[in-house]
């Protein structure tokens, strides 16, 4: 893996067990720990083994503590059946998810689930649904700053989030982060959701994944 590797993985699974911790900034204000961050890197660089890690400890984590990762009031769920982890979300299903408790949205594909939920604004907007992409980045937005209480209106109920903890972890290669700067570089408004992100750019050489038959033992 990469040098700067261990580090993110350790920050990642500190933010995502600690579930709803606070900090206090200037002894007065209450600041979540909720951490929205991608893995910047091209291929062959371990974004995928980073990811696994971070997963795999968490999951370790949740089997053996069977009392963290539980949705507020559900007592009986077995630890193994509790999702900490998902892939993929909707706006719906990330709201659906918090319910008293943490959870960790994990992607290796990045640049498509991202773009997907329209969680930057880009240079155009392809043919998507720009209001339910603008839905989307709000309610991510609302999640960051006031996890502690959040309330969504729908059709016929009304969806209330409190003392959860949404984290994201994403894997990209460079390419929406790409168009991000190029809309940037139109003098466009800054990006709220964007600015929530921290950005972890991996450079170097690569890791060397090409397999040295030369060195292979044949004796055996």
């Amino acid at each position: 893996m990469h040098q700067d590797a261990i580090p993110i993985i350790l920050l990642n699974i500190a933010a995502t067990t600690c579930e709803q911790s606070y900090v206090f900034r200037a002894n007065q204000l209450k600041k979540p720990l909720n951490l929205y961050n991608c893995i910047v890197a091209k291929s062959s660089y371990g974004k995928s083994s980073m990811l696994n890690l971070v997963e795999s400890a968490i999951l370790a984590v949740r089997n053996a503590r069977s009392t963290k990762f539980r949705e507020s009031g559900n007592k009986s769920a077995e630890s193994n059946h509790i999702r900490v982890t998902y892939n993929e979300a909707t706006t719906a299903g990330v709201l659906d998810s918090l319910k008293g408790c943490t959870r960790l949205l994990i992607t290796e594909e990045g640049d498509v689930i991202l773009k997907r939920m329209g969680a930057f604004l880009l240079p155009n907007i392809g043919g998507r649904d720009a209001s339910m992409s603008d839905d989307c980045r709000a309610q991510l937005i609302n999640l960051y700053d006031h996890p502690e209480q959040c309330a969504k209106k729908l059709k016929t109920n009304i969806v209330e989030v409190f003392d959860s903890k949404l984290n994201i972890l994403a894997g990209l290669t460079g390419e929406l982060i790409e168009r991000v700067i190029a809309r940037r570089a139109q003098n466009a408004l800054a990006d709220a959701l964007y600015e929530h992100f921290i950005f972890w750019v991996l450079s170097g050489d690569a890791i060397d994944t090409e397999i040295n038959r030369s060195a292979w033992d044949y004796s055996q």
